[in-house]
């Protein structure tokens, strides 16, 4: 009878590692559809930004910005334009990235991104960065824009610099 027990608990304990799962090449957090839809703004900003796209940066960012609690749209482009004509070797990183959905309205949806970001310019220039960043959607679903950008917790992002 003790036969019996040591067999079948060895077998369960068989079976329970199998169900362990192997680990995949992702540490982080699977994002849902809807809220990749979200991130994708923002990965879209940090790639534009990269390739010194001003246009295409300030295309994703909505006229109703609120930049570093104080500014809004007008200071958030003066400073990108200026970052993105006097750096050089600009690289823009998103190295996490979390993404919660609100609904702002009866008929916009908006999303609070936190994202820990790493942005090199000039060689030796870094910032890295915790940001909070809000992405909203119209109603019609086709425009989506940021519409906050600012360091998470103190609230005075770093980035863009004014570059002299």
């Amino acid at each position: 009878m003790k036969y019996i027990y040591i067999l079948l608990l060895s077998i369960s304990c068989l079976i329970l590692t199998g169900c362990g799962g192997g680990g995949g090449g992702d540490n982080g957090v699977v994002l849902t559809p809807q809220q990749q839809e979200f991130a994708d703004v923002v990965y879209a900003f940090a790639t534009a930004v990269n390739e010194k796209d001003k246009e295409r940066a300030m295309g994703l960012v909505m006229s109703t910005l609120s930049y570093n609690q104080t500014y809004g749209y007008k200071d958030f482009k003066n400073r990108l334009e200026n970052f993105i004509d006097k750096a050089e070797n600009i690289d823009f990183k998103i190295n996490d990235i979390g993404v919660s959905l609100t609904l702002s309205d009866l008929n916009d949806e908006l999303a609070e991104i936190r994202a820990s970001v790493s942005i090199s310019y000039n060689t030796n220039e870094v910032i890295n960065e915790i940001l909070e960043i809000n992405v909203e959607k119209s109603g019609t679903g086709s425009n989506k824009g940021i519409t906050l950008f600012q360091k998470y917790s103190d609230k005075a992002s770093a980035f863009p610099p004014v570059l002299e």
